[in-house]
């Protein structure tokens, strides 16, 4: 199902490449978090 968004209400085409992009954005910031809280438990630990 291919939504067409109107863009006063979004930036993207569809609703498919809005979640396709959230669920990118989303997992980006989680893996960048994790690399964050690895780095400070190992300064913790040294």
């Amino acid at each position: 199902m291919n939504t067409v968004l109107p863009s006063i209400i979004s930036e993207f085409e569809t609703a498919e490449q809005e979640a396709s992009y959230t669920a990118w954005l989303q997992a980006k910031t989680a893996a960048s978090m994790a690399e964050r809280l690895a780095r400070l438990r190992q300064r913790k630990a040294s």
